[in-house]
């Protein structure tokens, strides 16, 4: 699996499908498969609530608005 040199979305090819930049197999970190819009039907325990809150947070912090999984740290 490869991930995007600017985004760090993961791939398994030699481009990335989104931004069309390069990938990589030089990555590191945690793979996270984030969803950057929490949940909105209120239904959901406190739990689910609070870590789509923290994904939906974490996706803001890395600039990420597509749903997939990613990669924190790519060489």
């Amino acid at each position: 699996m490869n991930a995007c040199t600017h985004c760090k979305r993961l791939t398994t090819k030699d481009v990335c499908d989104v931004c069309n930049n390069p990938a990589t197999h030089s990555r590191m970190g945690l793979i996270l498969d984030i969803s950057p819009i929490p949940f909105a039907s209120g239904n959901e325990d406190l739990t689910a609530m609070a870590y789509a809150s923290f994904i939906a947070e974490l996706a803001k912090e890395l600039n990420i608005e597509l749903p997939g999984e990613y990669c924190l740290i790519v060489r």
